[in-house]
């Protein structure tokens, strides 16, 4: 699901949604392929000794198809291609060009969707998510929102509870929908001449995640979430989650308010 300057819509990639429920202590979750909305929750217990609070994190998981060509042209895609080197007259969104979907991306999700234990929709309809895009000449993104290729998955996975590799503890994630759609452009940021650049190529990255987290005394309805975008490996996600859970809960026992934000991950920092 990588970017590259210009706008992608052309290459494919998945979404998930999931939901798991844990207690004890937060524990790291590896999301392996794409979907849309991953939700974790852990219970970390208030420094003062009181009432614990519960965390609940969704995960949208974008990650590129293996395919030849892009999910809505015939453009190859090629990992670090000259800039704006594999783009069709649709990826540039010429008048006039119309969209043709990739069999081989329809596939990928559906495969995708029978190993997540998801019902494949009979019937699914691609939507246009219209706002701002600097990277998308078209103005919006071509996705899947009231019909996606699936729904109702389950993820089963396993970490390890004590200092022993025999005391192993068997969890479930709920997949939300696993759905397709064109990915955006990349913008290159030149801080020397003061310009960005646009690349449509699409095709350097093959991960993406955004965590969406608030927290939450058991019981009580859900806090306000922040959403942490565009966090490129599970190493870094989980870092991600255990700082965000980390601040919200030290804000809301001082009597602070939880801002909902679009925030970013400083790897460097933590």
């Amino acid at each position: 699901m990588a970017a590259t300057l210009l706008h992608d819509c052309r290459r494919g990639f998945f979404l998930f949604l999931a939901q798991v429920r844990q207690t004890g202590q937060c524990r790291q979750f590896h999301a392996r392929r794409s979907s849309r909305t991953a939700s974790t929750s852990c219970q970390h217990a208030r420094d003062t000794g009181s009432l614990p609070w519960e965390s609940v994190v969704g995960l949208e998981i974008h990650a590129q198809i293996n395919s030849a060509s892009k999910l809505f042209s015939s453009s190859e895609v090629k990992f670090a291609a000259p800039p704006n080197s594999t783009v069709s007259f649709f990826d540039a969104s010429l008048p006039g060009t119309l969209p043709t979907i990739n069999r081989r991306c329809i596939e990928a999700a559906v495969m995708t969707s029978l190993a997540l234990n998801c019902t494949i929709n009979k019937k699914s309809l691609f939507d246009r998510k219209h706002y701002f895009y600097a990277d998308l000449p078209a103005g919006y993104q071509i996705t899947q929102q009231r019909l996606p290729i699936a729904v109702n998955g389950i993820l089963t996975y396993r970490y390890q509870e004590g200092t022993s590799w025999n005391q192993m503890v068997t969890k479930c994630v709920r997949i939300k929908q696993v759905q397709l759609e064109q990915d955006s452009g990349k913008s290159l940021h030149d801080d020397v001449m003061h310009q960005t650049l646009i690349d449509l190529n699409r095709a350097e990255g093959q991960l993406r995640v955004d965590a969406n987290i608030s927290v939450h005394h058991p019981g009580e309805p859900y806090g306000v979430r922040t959403e942490v975008k565009n966090i490129n490996s599970a190493r870094f996600l989980a870092k991600a989650i255990d700082y965000e859970i980390k601040r919200q809960t030290e804000i809301l026992d001082t009597g602070g308010t939880i801002m909902n934000e679009t925030r970013a991950f400083d790897y460097k920092l933590g």
